[in-house]
């Protein structure tokens, strides 16, 4: 039973040629994984100062560090964003 199994899998793949059969390496797979990851984590970050920010609506100071923060952390997402481009760009 396995052993046909085991062929009729092997019949279906020697059927489809190899350019339909594609498959991202696993380690680039990883790396868009911890990309993304690492994205949504600013992501978070960047939406949690905003949250607080409303808190010290007349704390300029305060807000100033606020706005450094969030430029920053934007700077930041957009360098993964470019390098997430980037690794997909590599599996097509």
């Amino acid at each position: 039973q396995k052993n046909f199994e085991n062929i009729k899998k092997a019949e279906a793949k020697a059927s489809v040629p190899n350019s339909f059969r594609y498959e991202r390496p696993k380690n680039n797979r990883k790396a868009l994984e911890k990309v993304e990851k690492q994205i949504e984590a600013l992501e978070k970050k960047l939406s949690d100062i905003e949250i607080e920010e409303q808190d010290y609506s007349s704390d300029y100071i305060k807000l100033l560090e606020f706005e450094n923060q969030k430029n920053a952390l934007s700077d930041e997402i957009a360098e993964l964003y470019a390098k997430w481009e980037q690794l997909e760009a590599e599996n097509c």
